[in-house]
């Protein structure tokens, strides 16, 4: 089956539905598609319903792949799981894809990885972006992403992504609203191994912290050679806020950023951390390293004389800044 270069289109984010159900599993390809203003509208019977939607209800064969690469989905409406839900055990792909301007008080999309035969413990995207979206949801940041592994444990990797212009809303004073461009740790699948490589974090916002990346696992945290460039946080962390709080009585090991470039980018409270932020927590015992090269440049509110606050902010227990 395959489904190619069409463009399914409806005036009003409002007016609309969900537009693909792949209810099997087989050799389906969706490549180059341009999805606007759909709709989660599949019944609330099914948990983990979206508009652009796979299950497995009925498998004869687990033989092939879906394959879901370089589409747009854009300006979805504002209900839950809009951009796109995934539950399967058997291969897909979902790479080189396109979410743009996608506004929804909630998570933005599902991916239920529990059981799976190649994902149920690590998974990557590769060449995802993320422009103009904002969500509203106690993890995700501005991807908004409910992701399960298979026991809410595993190792989630960014590969040549691309976040732009994103904002994470906080849901209440307690919850959610850090990571612009993507947070991990503010929930139940805290015990998440991050990885990020070459990836570009360019003009995202976030209410509380975190401009660009909000890290509170309880995994370690790798962020090598990617590029931040712009962004703001409300209470700190203008790029990158690190907070090693305590969940089911486990905390970040370590966190090490190498090979990057931060450039102007804005802490407002300018006593937090233009660039990043280590916040202090009393029991972490945290190795934070920034090294090998990494580029601090010009971050920092530095209009109308204003010519405060401090590039990094580190509460570590253990820190080391070498080589940079």
């Amino acid at each position: 089956c395959k489904f190619t270069k069409n463009v399914i289109e409806f005036t009003s984010k409002d007016k609309s539905i969900a537009c693909i159900w792949v209810k099997n599993h087989g050799d389906i390809t969706i490549t180059f598609n341009h999805f606007l203003r759909v709709q989660n509208t599949i019944d609330d019977s099914h948990q983990f319903k979206g508009s652009i939607y796979f299950t497995e209800n009925h498998v004869t064969s687990t033989d092939g792949e879906v394959i879901f690469n370089y589409n747009t989905i854009e300006e979805t409406s504002n209900k839950q799981f809009s951009t796109f839900s995934i539950y399967k055990v058997y291969p897909f792909n979902i790479d080189h894809n396109i979410i743009k301007n996608c506004n929804i008080n909630g998570y933005l999309c599902n991916l239920d990885l529990n059981g799976h035969v190649q994902y149920d413990k690590e998974f990557t995207f590769t060449n995802l972006s993320l422009i103009g979206c904002k969500s509203r949801s106690q993890t995700g940041g501005g991807l908004g992403i409910w992701l399960i592994f298979g026991g809410k444990e595993g190792k989630l990797s960014f590969n040549d992504c691309r976040f732009e212009s994103n904002f994470a809303e906080k849901v209440n004073a307690d919850s959610g609203g850090c990571g612009g461009g993507f947070e991990c740790g503010g929930a139940s699948t805290h015990k998440t191994e991050l990885v990020f490589d070459n990836c570009d974090f360019i003009t995202n916002r976030a209410d509380k912290f975190g401009g660009a990346l909000a890290i509170l696992s309880t995994r370690q945290a790798t962020i090598t050679n990617c590029r931040f460039d712009r962004n703001e946080a409300e209470e700190g962390g203008g790029a990158i806020y690190v907070y090693p709080k305590a969940t089911d009585n486990l905390r970040l090991p370590k966190c090490t950023i190498s090979k990057c470039n931060f450039n102007s980018n804005i802490d407002k409270t300018n006593i937090n951390g233009h660039a990043v932020l280590f916040r202090e927590i009393s029991g972490a015992a945290t190795e934070f390293i920034i090294e090998d090269n990494c580029q601090f440049i010009d971050n920092g509110d530095l209009q109308d004389n204003k010519f405060k606050g401090y590039t990094i902010v580190s509460a570590a227990p253990t820190f080391q800044f070498k080589d940079s």
